[in-house]
């Protein structure tokens, strides 16, 4: 292989990773602001919950559609058996278990 092809292709993986790290960055932000003003607005919420959702970690019985708003959409959605019920969704730092239409458990990676 041409030594010319080289750099300009390192050139191009480094600026990748400079594009995706800093967008990841900003979308952990934007989401941890996200949760903040979800815990200012609702005042409903729980003591736990509260601390849970300022942790950066979703409470079990949450619906779906609150967390995709508080942690976005996952990268990878998984079936987790057979019945079409049960998924994993994959975060950056995050595996969410969901059973039906709420969070059934999770665990950090």
């Amino acid at each position: 292989m041409n030594k010319l092809y080289l750099l300009p292709f390192l050139l191009f993986l480094v600026g990748a990773w400079f594009y995706f790290s800093r967008r990841q960055m900003k979308l952990k932000i934007f989401y941890a602001e996200q949760r903040q003003r979800y815990i200012e607005s609702h005042s409903e919420l729980t003591g736990e919950q509260k601390a849970s959702l300022s942790k950066g970690e979703p409470w079990p019985g949450m619906p779906s559609k609150i967390l995709i708003e508080l942690f976005g959409e996952p990268d990878r959605k998984r079936v987790l058996d057979q019945s079409v019920t049960r998924f994993i969704w994959t975060y950056p730092d995050l595996f969410v278990y969901i059973s039906g239409d709420e969070v059934a458990e999770w665990k950090k990676k």
